[in-house]
């Protein structure tokens, strides 16, 4: 099945969530607007962190390890820090992840 059909499918399938496109945004353009072509579509869940950042629900370990992060910078800086201040830190990171809403969507990838 090509792309086009995939993405008929899915909204047609899921006419309930919201359609989003994500592109690279690497390489610099001189132009507002460049030529793609669909690359992949999805159907999945997808949250944002810190209003910058999507994930999409086959993320979630990435999205856990970020906030972790997050947490020892706020809280230790570049300090070492011991096995309970780890338990610590990955318990909070957990507490903090419950409370992020995943939305269901359709994602369309776009390349050039």
């Amino acid at each position: 099945m090509d792309k086009k059909q995939q993405l008929v499918n899915a909204i047609t399938e899921n006419p309930e969530r919201r359609l989003i496109v994500m592109y690279s945004s690497e390489g610099n353009h001189d132009y507002s607007y460049t030529v793609g072509e669909i690359e992949k579509v999805e159907v999945t869940e997808s949250t944002t962190y810190n209003d910058e950042r999507v994930y999409f629900s086959d993320e979630y370990e990435e999205l856990l390890e970020t906030i972790e992060e997050d947490i020892y910078t706020e809280r230790y800086g570049n300090k070492t820090i011991n096995d309970e201040e780890v338990a610590e830190i990955e318990r909070l990171a957990k507490e903090e992840i419950k409370k992020y809403t995943w939305d269901p969507v359709i994602v369309v990838y776009v390349g050039s």
